[in-house]
């Protein structure tokens, strides 16, 4: 009986051995990978902190996507141009400049001059300002302004005379040698006749335009402008009837 339990214990144990294999075995394909990187780190060779590497550090953000990034986050310049255009010490003209330049900063010039509102909460500029190439040569500005409602003819008509007289000198001085003649035409309230009946109603109307040539514009000395009477300088191409019929009475009774 104890022989064959003997036999039994034997061939348990040889089964086992053949079950196991050999301690100098390689390991099985099937064998666990997870203790593979810890050899493979222990095997690997530091790199020195200076030695330069021929790869580039993972990161989150790409260097194209960073580079993008900051090009479209530059704020912009302030935008002063318009601003800056019409002082009046950027506005003259230089000897070089071609017409097209010489239009661009007149017109910066009359905007300047007839810039905000009148008395009557209405815009300055009625319109224009233009420039336009005059038939015999030469740069022809044109430009229709709104006067203010004053109490009579007389202050009307002396305050047209000094925006006038102001924005022909602006004009004729900054050096923009194209310049042929300017026109300067306002409106103001006037008696305008509406029917056959002679029924009038007060309306805005052009009731006062002026021309000043290049060559009468040369001959005036325009630091003596406050003492000059400019009725006799420009060209008065239209006075509304019952203002030039006041203003002759005024004369009269002095």
């Amino acid at each position: 009986m104890k022989s064959l339990y003997r036999a039994g214990l034997l061939l348990g144990a040889i089964a086992l051995i053949g079950c196991t294999g050999s301690p100098d075995t390689d390991p099985a394909d099937d064998a666990p990978a997870a203790v593979q990187p810890a050899a493979s780190a222990a095997t690997a060779v530091p790199t020195a902190p200076d030695t330069p590497t021929s790869e580039t550090p993972t990161t989150d953000a790409e260097p194209s996507d960073t580079v993008e990034a900051t090009a479209t986050t530059i704020p912009e310049p302030p935008k002063v141009a318009a601003a800056v255009s019409r002082d009046a010490s950027l506005t003259l003209c230089a000897p070089d400049d071609s017409v097209a330049v010489q239009k661009s900063k007149m017109l910066d010039i009359l905007t300047a001059q007839f810039s905000g509102m009148t008395t009557e909460e209405r815009p300055r500029v009625q319109f224009g300002p233009d420039s336009r190439d005059h038939r015999q040569g030469g740069i022809w500005m044109v430009l229709e302004f709104n006067g203010d409602e004053l109490e009579t003819v007389a202050l009307k008509k002396a305050a047209l005379d000094r925006q006038m007289r102001d924005a022909y000198e602006a004009l004729f001085t900054a050096g923009c040698e194209d310049l042929a003649q300017a026109d300067l035409a306002s409106y103001q309230n006037a008696l305008v006749k509406v029917s056959m009946m002679g029924e009038t109603i007060p309306r805005p109307s052009i009731v006062y335009k002026t021309r000043l040539k290049r060559d009468i514009a040369d001959s005036v000395v325009w630091a003596d402008k406050e003492s000059l009477d400019f009725d006799e300088i420009w060209d008065v191409l239209l006075l509304n009837p019952r203002w030039r019929d006041e203003l002759r009475e005024l004369e009269g009774g002095n």
